[in-house]
């Protein structure tokens, strides 16, 4: 749209994540095309209208994790996740594992005991932080979309960081 194209662009460019809504009805490998120069975003898809709003919007690191695999709520047949309610990483690679996330990865959020006691860590799309926190222990969960997130993969990059 020559009125409104060129800032539709400049957003695109920006974003750290896109939400694609009616996947349903629009066929989506044609956005797919239109965004890959623009953005290597990742792209959520809202079938029938309906945003993962948990993928979307930043939660409370306390409320997110749960226990033993399990997170508390189910992301549907269309995500997969991963949760950790135990042990330690090293912080130095906690952060790279996070400024070099896993193809699929949207979301990271805990908190996650490494050497020198415990940091808060978030990753949303491309944007990360990692700051310091009181916990008693590693609470963390990973989500992102079944077909490229694998949490078994993911499993195994955690267990590289172990302390």
């Amino acid at each position: 749209d020559p009125l409104i194209g060129a800032q539709v662009a400049e957003q695109i460019r920006a974003a750290d994540r896109l939400l694609a809504t009616r996947t349903d009805i629009a066929p989506l490998a044609a956005l797919r095309e239109a965004i890959a120069p623009l953005s290597s975003a990742p792209l959520v898809e809202a079938p029938h209208g309906r945003a993962p709003v948990d993928l979307l919007l930043d939660r409370p690191a306390g409320t997110a994790p749960g226990e033993s695999g399990a997170h508390g709520h189910d992301h549907g047949a269309a995500y997969a996740s991963w949760s950790v309610s135990d042990g330690a990483v090293k912080e130095a690679g906690l952060r790279a594992l996070l400024s070099d996330p896993p193809a699929g990865l949207y979301r990271f959020k805990g908190l996650v005991r490494v050497e020198a006691g415990a940091v808060e860590a978030q990753l949303v799309g491309r944007s990360w932080s990692v700051t310091p926190a009181a916990a008693a222990r590693t609470r963390a969960v990973a989500i992102g979309p079944a077909p490229l997130f694998e949490p078994a993969a993911f499993q195994a990059a955690w267990a590289a960081i172990a302390a």
